[in-house]
């Protein structure tokens, strides 16, 4: 009975082990995750800067929340960088240089959040829309 039990123990043990490498495992951002789910994040951080840029200030008359524009701007630009690491996305050209213009639009919505320049920061999200629409109009996800 002592030898079944611990045969029994030992092979629970073993899938255990190999259950955990298996679901546990950390991959690399760019192996975990797919450009869908890259694309509803940016999509969400993209209504939260509508929302905070021109939905806020003029339902509730009230000043542009910069800093929370800028946190924004950061999510989107970490988002564009991993964009071009996507499966099925790594040796594409043209998708890298989409993200990489998105990630310069966000930078400069970023540089009028620093200034507290509302309409330079209305501006800039119609050219974050604009370089989204541009990349969409090549790749559909």
């Amino acid at each position: 009975m002592k030898r079944f039990r611990f045969r029994f123990l030992s092979r629970v043990s073993v899938l255990a082990v190999l259950w955990a490498a298996l679901f546990l495992s950390s991959a690399s951002p760019a192996e975990s995750v797919e450009v869908g789910d890259l694309m509803k994040k940016m999509h969400e951080s993209y209504e939260r800067l509508v929302e905070t840029i021109l939905m806020k200030p003029l339902r509730e008359l009230a000043e542009t929340d910069f800093e929370g524009v800028k946190k924004e701007v950061e999510i989107v630009v970490r988002l564009a960088k991993e964009l071009p690491h996507t499966e099925g996305n790594e040796n594409i050209a043209s998708f890298k240089t989409y993200a990489e213009q998105l990630a310069e639009k966000a930078r400069e919505l970023g540089g009028f959040a620093d200034k507290k320049n509302a309409k330079g920061s209305v501006g800039a999200l119609v050219t974050i829309w604009g370089a989204c629409a541009n990349c969409h109009g090549d790749f559909r996800f």
